[in-house]
């Protein structure tokens, strides 16, 4: 990374430094989720699914699909990584100040729900290759024009966004662009894809998951009446018994995993972890 500039901020000086947080989002009402292929049998049942998909993850996409109190602890957290990797710092008023030093880049990463984990990753990494990505990286001022990277690059991902978020990572590691860090919220297909910077990138769950319990319920299950029955009675069993290792992404170090398991049973578990409620749960994101 070619050295950033410098500015006198006060009598001592800092340096200050832009930093780049690509935000990733998931699945946000697409199209027809696995409550339609239950509601051919119970209509109930399917329609009861498709309120806990939607009630935890929107309609909106890009900047909207995050809560505000969930990127204002996205930048702190990372902000103090800068100052632990780096010993940079910037202004503390995220209002005003920190519009300039953070360049916070939105892609949207979810696909159909049926979608798997590779061919997000795919169309990540085929994102990360196209000039109009590496343009993009320019104008914030995060790539020199000969694709040098000129400051720290951070992603974040939260569901579906898990998959393609990787195939970025992996797109700008081609280039010979290093990426600083990574953190999956609740990535969904986590079998589907393999971790590209395993001593760079962590994971947060909050358990139990509904959504992704349909989510990979809906990847293994075809239209047949007996397997989606099987299926459902499948994540209901396991609501009480949850694995931890069926939920960590491949390649992923076991260190890496950051996991809360909710002392009640609660259905928005999928929606804390892009809201600011993750950030006061697990203790990790606090360091």
């Amino acid at each position: 990374m070619v050295k950033p500039d410098e500015e006198k901020v006060s009598k001592k000086t800092k340096i200050i430094v832009k930093m780049a947080i690509i935000f990733v989002n998931g699945y946000w009402n697409t199209g027809k989720t696995v409550g339609n292929k239950v509601g051919k049998i119970n209509e109930k049942l399917g329609k009861s699914i498709e309120e806990i998909i939607r009630d935890n993850t929107g309609d909106k996409f890009g900047e909207a699909y995050w809560m505000l109190g969930f990127k204002i602890k996205a930048f702190e957290y990372f902000k103090r990584r800068l100052k632990e990797m780096y010993n940079f710092e910037i202004p503390e008023d995220y209002q005003t100040l920190n519009k300039k030093y953070i360049k916070d880049i939105y892609i949207d990463g979810a696909d159909v729900w049926s979608s798997t984990g590779q061919l997000r990753f795919d169309k990540g990494f085929k994102e990360a290759m196209s000039d109009k990505f590496k343009t993009d990286l320019k104008d914030k001022g995060i790539l020199s024009i000969e694709n040098k990277k000129q400051a720290p690059i951070f992603v974040v991902s939260h569901s579906m966004g898990g998959a393609h978020a990787e195939g970025i990572v992996q797109g700008l590691l081609t280039q010979g662009i290093e990426v600083d860090r990574v953190l999956h919220f609740s990535p969904a297909d986590n079998r589907d894809f393999k971790i590209t910077l395993p001593n760079k990138t962590y994971q947060i769950n909050i358990l139990p998951d509904i959504v992704l319990m349909y989510k990979n319920f809906d990847d293994v299950t075809s239209t047949l009446p007996e397997k989606i029955w099987d299926g459902i009675r499948d994540i209901f069993s396991k609501k009480e018994t949850l694995e931890k290792n069926s939920y960590q992404i491949n390649g992923l170090k076991n260190e890496h995993f950051k996991l809360k398991i909710s002392s009640t049973t609660t259905n928005a578990n999928h929606y804390y972890t892009k809201s600011i409620e993750v950030w006061e749960l697990v203790e990790f994101l606090k360091e």
